[in-house]
């Protein structure tokens, strides 16, 4: 008996923690940006935050503009006409009015990727990754080299890491808007990565050799680096 009663009480602890567990996820709610009158195509989103409402549901909308980050919307040019009450997803900001995120003094590094195999899926904004990059003045099969893979003949350094400020023409993280990296057409075959300036705006060492491995061709491979913590996301609820 004693032993029955020890069993039961984990398994009534589990099963109340549990009941309270899905209770939490069917209040979670999510705050997105709608429009409240009508927007022709070229003309700019309003800078008054007056001319939206906030539209709450109780699911994730992928794509969909969170409440919070509206700013994104400031002056940028509407691509397509837009309706009253229309709830406002990222492809409704022109590309030529999305803003990369950088810090001060960070510039953007445009790399080609082309020729480069690598897992599209694995690439997001905001992500760390460095570039192996064929290196003549390294010696093949030395194991004392920091960063470097050696094969017959080829010697790879890396470069990195460099933080992804945009792929393609994606300058958000795709992730937080609850999208999947790997609904695009296609996989980028081109990217952007941050460095910052030094005192006298230029370029470290690293930045210098990865803009002439990308003018030579010379990228062989893109490495991933850990995350320093996990990307936002949000849960999706079902109703």
């Amino acid at each position: 008996m004693k032993n029955m009663l020890k069993l039961a009480l984990p398994v009534g602890l589990a099963v109340v923690a549990g009941g309270l567990n899905y209770l939490a996820l069917q209040q979670k709610t999510f705050d997105y940006v709608s429009i409240k009158e009508a927007i022709p195509s070229g003309e700019r989103f309003p800078p008054d935050n007056d001319k939206f409402d906030k539209f709450t549901v109780n699911k994730v909308i992928p794509g969909a503009i969170l409440w919070d980050d509206r700013g994104v919307l400031h002056n940028g040019v509407v691509p397509h006409s837009l309706e009253a009450g229309d709830v406002l997803l990222l492809r409704d900001i022109a590309a030529s009015t999305l803003r990369l995120e950088l810090g001060p003094k960070e510039v953007a590094i445009n790399i080609s990727l082309d020729g480069v195999r690598f897992e599209p899926r694995l690439l997001r904004v905001g992500a760390r990754v460095g570039f192996a990059v064929r290196s003549g003045s390294l010696q093949p099969g030395s194991s004392e080299e920091k960063g470097v893979a050696s094969s017959i003949g080829v010697s790879y350094e890396v470069l990195g890491p460099f933080r992804i400020v945009s792929l393609a023409d994606q300058v958000r993280d795709s992730s937080r808007y609850g999208e999947d990296s790997s609904s695009r057409a296609a996989p980028a075959s081109t990217i952007s990565v941050a460095r910052s300036l030094n005192d006298g705006d230029l370029l470290d060492g690293d930045s210098s050799r990865l803009i002439e491995a990308n003018r030579t061709q010379a990228i062989g491979a893109v490495v991933l680096y850990p995350e320093l913590q996990p990307p936002r996301q949000q849960d999706a609820v079902t109703e």
